[in-house]
């Protein structure tokens, strides 16, 4: 399971754009050169208040330094005005959690 840290979450519900929601933290990769991101998981049966992240690592395309490098993940997605308010984010891999983080509403 990958390790990760210093997750937040915050959902701008600032009118005149539609409500924005920001999640980051770090990811340690094995090595430098490492990419990651946060990708939506459908969840048709989960409550609508909860958003489940998927995290992809993705390998440098050529060896790099192999030392443990901790890296920025962000992912800023737009909800759209009728949703419910997000509550929490769930950060999982496969089928680990490795974060429940609770949703800073700005409004």
């Amino acid at each position: 399971m990958t390790e990760t840290r210093k997750w937040s979450a915050v959902l701008d519900t600032m009118p005149p754009e539609p409500p924005r929601l920001r999640v980051q933290g770090q990811v340690r990769a094995p090595s430098s050169g490492y990419t990651a991101r946060l990708v939506p998981v459908d969840t048709p049966d989960g409550p609508a208040e909860v958003l489940e992240l998927e995290l992809v690592l993705t390998p440098p395309s050529s060896p790099d330094t192999e030392v443990f490098t901790w890296i920025d993940v962000t992912e800023r997605l737009e909800r759209p005005r009728d949703a419910p308010l997000l509550h929490t984010v769930i950060i999982r891999e496969k089928d680990a959690i490795l974060a429940s983080i609770h949703v800073e509403i700005v409004a």
